[in-house]
């Protein structure tokens, strides 16, 4: 008997094609036909006994069909229509990002980030257990505030417990894949091994194809993962816990462009009787504004759970240094106390120092855009600096515009140049550099990483990647390189990410001990997130930059729209993207009376190359994103086209690089 069905492709094509076919197939069956010149792998989406009408193109049969059994039911269809039609791309590329991929991947090693017998005996403290008790409430959206170190982990597994004995499944989500080996060891022993499924692109394709089938035959009560695994399939889920909310890697890089926190928060939305959980000692500012605003329940978690008490922090002022060196005196004699002490220093560096920005050595001024409240980038081509939101140009400071000084740089910072001076220094002592994603290094490295924890090597020079999750028992010292280094970023998240990264790097000593010491060089000592945290005030850090970006109109009280545009010829993408801002901006006028959005650009990326593509873009601000987000979507399919020149859409972007 001959079917007609509906197929989507992992294509940004908003349509579905029609095929036939003898052979038993259903919805959400992966099947292989005929597409253009080529044979593509495409996804069943309907079925139908009777012939379409409308076609205008030759009806074809499918070649063959990949799965004996659907990879989802056709409820799930409808999950992907939204993911779809809320990140602005087709079905199918909706689809495939949420499936099981068949595409090898490296396998990856891990380094336990936590003791799980530690915390397995862990009994609840009076924090835990009031936390817990307020969860237990209603369904709903919460979040867990509380320090590094206040023990937010078994509040979760104590939520879990609770969920399981009413028959619901959870979604337990992590930002990185190097976190997820030791809390899998802590839910297969709390739950048992047959329980537990864990998803990640670390896994051969066959295991994630297996773990996904026990996942749709009901098999699992827990499925372990990052931002990837909020798309199980779970037909019973009643929990969802994100940890570690604020960190940058819940939002995808790549179509769809989404964010795990909001789709969590559509599959735990009102009326499906699910609770989500967010946690974090540094929530981002759109999750603390929505408890400012009571769409999520805060709850407080102090204290620390293993006994430790908060280090002392301490500002050095590079400015009062003498030498050139990246290493202040201070820090040089910190770390050989430390290390006469028998423990470890860590020195960190934030990793996300793109580009070169201008510093005045002298009185600590840096080059901002007056329009945009973002620093300003310096291209050594042009001679000039340039803000990537709104494409003001300034010329090259030649001397401070704050105190005159001709002491100003341009500098840039890498975490080699913080090894080779180190090894300089402390040629006697034993150092070590992680400046990749632990998951995905060396086993040497890794190797290096578990001497470290065992207290076997004297410092560790690293960035954020190991700024979170990781406990080391015989850290004493940790050190900020540079702690002006993040506000370089052309982007008006940069001194929220400072704050996240000195508050969450703080966090890796002080956890077992009570002579921790926390040292931070910086040429701005008057800079916000180091001025709070000084005095531990992430309350007052947070409050302050709301502030800060209500005066603005930056999000969370607007939102934002970016489109990229990238292509290898330059002229193309440049005229493509000047073009697009006309036709936007002709669309905004004539709807003006209906919203208000603000449109800025067009403008080079800051990375304006990658992978030997030009990149340009064009930034949309709104107060009413419900009415533009509808005519963005409708208007979207007739704006500017050029042959060879593509061009990405990415709602709430997290970073303008």
């Amino acid at each position: 008997m001959t079917s007609w069905i509906e197929v989507v492709f992992r294509h940004p094509l908003m349509q579905s094609f029609t095929y036939t076919t003898s052979q038993h197939v259903s919805i959400g069956m992966r099947v292989v036909a005929p597409f253009g010149s080529r044979e593509q792998e495409g996804i069943v989406v309907s079925v139908t006994g009777d012939i379409p009408k409308d076609v205008s193109y030759e009806i074809k049969d499918i070649i063959r069909v990949i799965d004996t059994d659907a990879l989802f039911e056709s409820d799930y269809l409808s999950f992907a229509r939204y993911v779809a039609d809320y990140n602005y791309c087709s079905l199918g590329e909706a689809i495939f990002a949420m499936i099981p991929s068949a595409k090898q991947e490296k396998e990856y090693d891990f380094v336990s980030a936590n003791s799980p017998e530690q915390m397995e005996h862990h009994r609840l403290n009076e924090g835990q257990i009031a936390a817990s008790e307020r969860i237990k409430e209603q369904n709903g959206w919460y979040y867990l505030f509380g320090n590094t170190g206040s023990g937010k982990t078994m509040v979760y597994l104590h939520a879990m417990e609770r969920a399981i004995k009413q028959g619901q499944q959870v979604i337990y989500l992590l930002p990185e894949i190097a976190l997820l080996h030791s809390i899998e060891e802590l839910l297969r022993a709390r739950f048992g091994d047959a329980k537990v499924a864990t998803m990640h692109s670390g896994l051969k394709p066959t295991v994630r194809m297996q773990q996904w089938r026990r996942i749709l035959d009901n098999q699992i009560d827990i499925v372990l993962g990052v931002r990837s695994a909020i798309f199980a399939p779970l037909k019973k889920l009643g929990l969802i816990i994100i940890d570690e909310e604020h960190d940058p890697s819940y939002k995808s890089g790549s179509t769809p462009r989404y964010h795990a926190r909001q789709v969590a928060m559509y599959r735990t939305r009102p009326g499906t009787g699910n609770t989500l959980i967010m946690g974090s000692a540094t929530p981002s500012l759109e999750a603390y504004y929505a408890m400012v605003q009571g769409q999520i329940h805060r709850v407080n978690l102090a204290g620390f759970a293993g006994g430790g008490s908060r280090p002392l922090f301490h500002v050095i002022d590079m400015r009062e240094e003498n030498n050139s060196n990246i290493f202040s005196k201070e820090l040089i004699k910190e770390i050989w106390k430390t290390k006469r002490l028998g423990q470890q220093s860590a020195i960190f560096i934030n990793r996300r120092g793109y580009g070169r920005f201008y510093i005045c050595k002298n009185c600590g001024y840096e080059a901002f855009c007056p329009h945009c409240s973002v620093s300003l980038t310096y291209h050594q081509t042009d001679n000039q600096l340039l803000c990537h939101y709104c494409g003001y140009t300034q010329a090259r400071i030649r001397n401070c515009p704050s105190c005159g000084s001709s002491r100003g740089e341009f500098k840039s910072f890498g975490i080699e140049l913080v090894e080779e001076e180190a090894r300089r220094i402390f040629p006697e002592l034993s150092i070590v550099r992680i400046d990749s994603d632990v998951a995905r290094v060396h086993a040497s490295i890794k190797r290096a990483l578990s001497a470290f924890q065992r207290g076997e090597i004297d410092i560790l020079i690293g960035t954020q990647m190991i700024a979170k999750g990781f406990n080391f028992p015989h850290l004493r010292l940790v050190a900020i390189a540079l702690a002006d280094i993040g506000l370089a970023l052309p982007d008006f998240r940069a001194m929220e990410r400072l704050f996240t990264f000195i508050q969450q790097v703080a966090g890796r000593t002080g956890r077992y001990r009570d002579d921790g010491l926390i040292l931070a060089q910086t040429y701005n000592p008057e800079q916000m997130a180091l001025r709070y945290s000084l005095q531990n005030d992430t309350e007052g850090f947070l409050q302050h930059e709301l502030q800060l970006r209500q005066e603005i109109g930056f999000p969370p009280f607007s939102r934002m729209m970016r489109l990229v545009f990238r292509g290898s010829n330059e002229e193309r993408v440049m005229e493509l993207a000047q073009k697009a801002f006309e036709y936007w901006e002709s669309v905004l006028l004539e709807d003006a009376s209906c919203f208000s959005a603000e449109i800025l650009g067009p403008s080079e990326a800051v990375l304006s190359k990658m992978a030997g593509k030009f990149r340009w873009q064009i930034l949309f601000l709104t107060e009413n994103y419900r009415e533009f987000s509808s005519l963005f979507r409708q208007k979207l399919i007739t704006m500017p086209r050029s042959m060879g020149v593509y061009c990405e859409v990415d709602h709430d972007p997290l970073t303008l690089l």
